[in-house]
């Protein structure tokens, strides 16, 4: 009897774990079309803490921004914000390197550390860390937001 009982037991045992739904077949319905967050630089006057495009110190059509194999990385100026915006940056996972060029007389090192992660069935991009190496800066990683301050 006791033998039947785990017989029993271990035969619907392997049907349940052979018919149960594998983590592909519960994704087909679920939208995983957003896009990562762009990273964002908020270039200010460290005592003043205004923005140097907007105070016009620095042109906003004169900056780029490259790898440390010096390619050409997406860059956009936000008008409304006196951002630079970096679509384009994080989808490069790891740690990665590079320089902000503005008016070719400041060159500002930067890393960023990124990973790519799959949660409830979608891939998507996660900021570890930011940090600024020749120049102090605050990050925000809620927003993606980092300030870069900049001493004149």
């Amino acid at each position: 009897m006791k033998i039947r009982l785990i017989y029993h037991i271990l035969i619907w045992t392997v049907i349940g774990f052979f018919s149960s739904c594998t983590p592909s077949d519960n994704c087909d319905d679920i939208d995983c079309t957003s896009p990562a967050n762009p990273l964002y630089l908020n270039v200010i006057d460290s005592s003043s803490h205004i923005n140097l495009f907007a105070s016009q110190v620095y042109d906003s059509n004169s900056f780029y921004v490259v790898n440390m194999e010096n390619i050409s990385q997406k860059a956009n100026y936000i008008q409304q914000t006196h951002f630079i915006e970096l679509p384009e940056i994080p989808f490069f996972v790891g740690k990665n390197y590079y320089q902000l060029v503005l008016e070719g007389d400041l060159v500002i090192v930067f890393s960023i550390d990124m990973s790519n992660l799959t949660e409830n069935c979608c891939n998507f991009y996660r900021m570890n860390s930011f940090e600024a190496v020749n120049i102090l800066y605050e990050f925000d990683k809620n927003t993606q937001v980092a300030t870069l301050l900049i001493s004149r």
